[in-house]
This record gives structure tokens, C-alpha cells and sequence, in this order.
């Protein structure tokens, strides 16, 4: 019994593009994470859309973290991002962002855009610290419970 401690050692984080197989496992973090989660079949057609951008966390062989973000043109729209519970304060959340600013970079996206609820201050905090200047408020943005959006963005150096 005294290797099972060994056998279960941190394994290292990769990050790296979500695809379709990877929606189910998404979908439980989503679950954990929020009041209004996106379902498995929501995923699967979002990830397969030609202008959308996921990215996942993987450790211990799973997805322990997520950023998603639809394209328009030159700017990106991040729809979600989330983090396993026991997982948090690792620094997987900047980890995933970097990758994302990166990728952005590379397909001459010029800024990224997002709505945050108001009083997830840890969010915001991880959004401040990636770069992301308050720019306004969404009355009502967010249901289960309702509540105000802070809009943050961050623009792309090149």
C-alpha cells in the first residue's frame, strides 16, 4: 500500500485544442462550475463551429479546465472559462488565457471581449491579472440567480 501514494503524483498540465470528443467531460465541469450549464450536444455544436476557439486544461487524464471564445472577425468573444473545484488557485485559469491569447495572436484577432458576474470577484481578479480594463456594466446579464455583468476587455499586442 505505501506505493499507491507514489502512483498518484501530480502529473504535469497540458493545454491544447478541445475537439467533439472532448464535450462530455467538458459538460461535468461545466455542471460543477455554474447555475446555467451548457449541455454535452451544445458543446459539440459550438466547438465544431468554424469561428469558435476551445482550449482545455488536462491533468490526472482529464479535462480539469476550459476557455471557450467565438470569433468575429478580428476580435474574440470568450464564453465561458472554468476551473475543477480542487483544481483552483493553481494557476490553470491564466495558463488556459495565455494559450488562448497566443492562438488569438496567431489569427490576427486585435482583442478579446467577456462578460464576468459581478460578484465572482476571484474572475475578475484573474481577468485583471491577463490584462482585461473594465469597459461597462449588463444590467441583468446573468440568471439562476439574476445579476449584473461586468464587461472586460483586453487588447492584443502583436
Amino acid at each position: 500500500m505505501g506505493n499507491v501514494n507514489h502512483i498518484m503524483e501530480e502529473k504535469e498540465l497540458v493545454i491544447s485544442y478541445a475537439d467533439k470528443s472532448d464535450a462530455y467531460q467538458i459538460s461535468l465541469l461545466e455542471k460543477e462550475c455554474f447555475s446555467m450549464p451548457w449541455s454535452e450536444a451544445s458543446l459539440i455544436e459550438s466547438i465544431e463551429k468554424d469561428y469558435s476557439v476551445f482550449i482545455k486544461a488536462v491533468q490526472d487524464e482529464k479535462i480539469v479546465g476550459y476557455v471557450g471564445m467565438y470569433k468575429t472577425f478580428e476580435e474574440g468573444d470568450i464564453t465561458n472559462i472554468a476551473v475543477l473545484g480542487k483544481y483552483r488557485n493553481q494557476g490553470i485559469g491564466i495558463k488556459l488565457l495565455e494559450y488562448l491569447f497566443c492562438e488569438c495572436r496567431k489569427q490576427k484577432i486585435t482583442s478579446i471581449m467577456l462578460e464576468v458576474r459581478k460578484s465572482n470577484a476571484t474572475a475578475v481578479r484573474l481577468y485583471e491579472r491577463a490584462g482585461f480594463i473594465h469597459i461597462g456594466e449588463r444590467k441583468n446579464f446573468y440568471e439562476k440567480p439574476i445579476e449584473d455583468a461586468i464587461i472586460m476587455k483586453k487588447e492584443l499586442a502583436e
